[in-house]
């Protein structure tokens, strides 16, 4: 192949097509030797087709690529040739900021990949691309957590894909404002219910290992995408994703339980700012508490509460806040998750509400949990 464009140089335009057509397999199929080759031949049909940049060879021809794999939509499983070529040109666009004209088709291909009747690893694919397209948006929790559950999916699945993915993160961070702008346009254009499409349905509960991966992968994403600052379009999926969420809260995953929690946090935040949180959405939310009380109850046999001493303190600080929350069936429930989570750091708590209590208006409740806190500590004490 590197013959072939040696001898024809600049008038390899007329078949430039093609042979991108017959290269690009090798740069998504291939061992490692036979990605860079393929790679390098890429970057030289590159800069043989003119002066621009040679990664513009991507954007250039991905568009015929993009509808011959249309073609073969409905026969792709996870080990489909297609497959991986699909989730490696996505990945080469957005390395090189060259995704934007084909989001609608990316989206479209999105769509019929995750639908319902679909592989589940492959639709596991799918939240791996996306996921690590919207982790551009800037989270450090997010870079950690998405990395561990592409390592983890790949126990299940194919490992020299996955492991590709992790690796693409390092050209990710390099465009981060070019990729905002293409995430913005991903998440509030035309395409949203492509979005929604592709995403909401990866909440559903479903039976097996892979569907809890699924599962996980699908959060990540939505969580992501809620990421400040959130596209204004995508506030009107709260009502549509808080069910869904609210499921995921006490999902056997815990990866999932976890990331649920903040979606939650981040959907609360996002209606109260709309004016849209009300008193029978309170109380579909607050039931989630008692998840956080199952999390600390028992604690693991390895939970060193002194190393863990700044989370439990920011734990503590949150509840201390809704406790004064206006309503009294939410104060109630606050009240009692705070005495059962009590037994974690007693004399941390103590103080902290101790030192607070001028700002409470919600005294009675105060008062009775330092009661109980005092009981805690005197027990433990004879």
């Amino acid at each position: 192949m590197l013959a072939i464009l040696t001898v024809c140089e600049e008038s390899v335009q007329p078949v430039s097509q093609q042979f991108f057509n017959i290269t690009f397999p090798g740069a998504a199929l291939g061992d490692t030797a036979v990605r860079n080759t393929a790679e390098e031949l890429l970057m030289s049909l590159g800069q043989m087709e003119g002066p621009s940049p040679p990664h513009l060879v991507y954007s250039r021809h991905a568009g015929s690529m993009f509808q011959d794999l249309q073609l073969s939509l409905d026969t792709w499983i996870f080990n489909s040739p297609q497959r991986s070529i699909f989730q490696t040109l996505v990945e080469k666009l957005v390395s090189y900021d060259g995704a934007g004209p084909y989001l609608g088709i990316i989206s479209s291909l999105m769509v019929h990949l995750t639908g319902t009747d679909k592989d589940p690893r492959v639709k596991l694919s799918v939240y791996t691309s996306l996921s690590l397209l919207l982790d551009t948006k800037g989270c450090d929790e997010l870079d950690t957590f998405c990395v561990t559950v592409v390592r983890e999916a790949g126990q299940h699945s194919d490992k020299s894909s996955l492991n590709g993915n992790i690796d693409a993160r390092a050209g990710y961070r390099q465009h981060d404002r070019a990729l905002d702008l293409i995430i913005n346009e991903f998440l509030t254009g035309g395409i949203l219910c492509g979005f929604q499409d592709v995403i909401l349905p990866g909440l559903v509960w479903q039976a097996g290992r892979t569907a809890e991966t699924v599962r996980t992968s699908a959060v990540a994403c939505l969580w992501a995408a809620l990421r400040d600052p959130v596209p204004p379009s995508m506030v009107r999926v709260t009502d549509m994703c808080l069910p869904l969420v609210l499921g995921l809260v006490e999902d056997s995953a815990r990866k999932t339980r976890l990331v649920a929690c903040w979606v939650l946090r981040v959907l609360v935040q996002l209606m109260r700012r709309e004016g849209r949180l009300n008193a029978d959405l309170i109380h579909q939310v607050f039931p989630a508490v008692k998840t956080v009380v199952a999390l600390y109850t028992p604690l693991p046999a390895d939970y060193d509460v002194q190393c863990s001493s700044a989370l439990v303190d920011a734990l503590y600080t949150t509840m201390l806040v809704h406790l004064d929350d206006p309503d009294p069936i939410f104060q109630g429930v606050m009240l009692d998750a705070l005495k059962d989570l009590s037994h974690i750091h007693p004399r941390l708590l103590w103080e902290k509400l101790n030192n607070s209590l001028g700002n409470f208006r919600n005294t009675k409740d105060c008062s009775e949990l330092l009661e109980h806190i005092k009981s805690l500590r005197d027990t433990s004490a004879t």
